[in-house]
């Protein structure tokens, strides 16, 4: 008897925890981060498995689209070819076909300012 209690105990923890991997993974929210300015790059990580994501990536007044499915582990790597200038300001939009949503923005470069003459 005491060995099917434990069984039925350890079934009973394995499948509480079970659970709560698969709630920690879907409440997960998605994220971009840049992965290259050269030919922008975009990473992504927390999207549905197999989720069909479209980006749009805007600087200045150049605006490109693109869509990719994410992976197993809802991950997603893609390229635009649109080269970014050092200090250009850039936001990347993404949408996911099961209601995800991720934005990544970059401001533009604070330039210092010129030297003022002084009083005299």
């Amino acid at each position: 008897m005491p060995t099917s209690v434990a069984a039925v105990l350890t079934s009973l923890f394995l499948g509480l925890t079970a659970g709560a991997e698969a709630t920690n993974t879907r409440t997960r929210l998605p994220i971009l981060k840049l992965a290259g300015t050269a030919s922008l790059g975009i990473e992504g990580r927390g999207f549905a498995p197999g989720e069909v994501v479209r980006l749009v990536a805007e600087t200045g007044a150049l605006r490109r689209k693109r869509t990719v499915i994410a992976s197993v582990n809802g991950r997603l790597r893609i390229r635009f070819e649109l080269r970014l200038p050092r200090c250009a300001e850039l936001t990347v939009r993404a949408t996911g076909s099961l209601g995800s949503r991720a934005v990544l923005h970059r401001g533009a470069c604070k330039r210092p300012m010129p030297a003022q003459p002084g009083p005299g």
